[in-house]
């Protein structure tokens, strides 16, 4: 009988970044649905927290992660605000888009964690447009 081949995680960092999604994606959907009582925005949020906490794992003392964080996540809010006025208009929509992924594309080249934090909002495809 052939042995299963030892999972391969060196460090634990699909552990804690599946720990963190698993603990946070249903509290925020439960407050999007809950008190808020908003299942379009639990579900964009729930969907923001599994792209921002899943796809990006700053590295650093915890202190310089917290912030690279929460800097990732006021960036997502301004594109979120400056998009959504746009999502009536698909040309101003459009080139709002590629403007804006220009910018996050460029801003890679100032380092690893400024290239780390494009992943969210280019991973969530500026879904504000879809909203109603």
């Amino acid at each position: 009988m052939k042995r299963l081949p030892a999972p391969h995680d060196p460090g634990g960092v699909a552990l804690r970044r599946g720990i963190r999604v698993g603990l946070l994606t249903p509290a925020v959907l439960a407050l999007g649905l809950g008190p808020l009582d908003d299942p379009v925005a639990a579900l964009f949020a729930s969907f923001a927290i599994v792209v921002l906490l899943g796809f990006v794992d700053f590295d650093g003392p915890p202190r310089l992660r917290a912030r690279a964080y929460a800097a990732t996540t006021v960036a997502g809010a301004v594109l979120i605000v400056a998009a959504t006025p746009l999502s009536e208009i698909p040309a101003a929509a459009a080139l709002f888009t590629a403007v804006a992924v220009f910018a996050i594309r460029l801003g890679g080249g100032l380092g690893g964690r400024v290239e780390a934090a494009g992943v969210p909002p280019l991973s969530l495809g500026f879904a504000t447009f879809t909203f109603p």
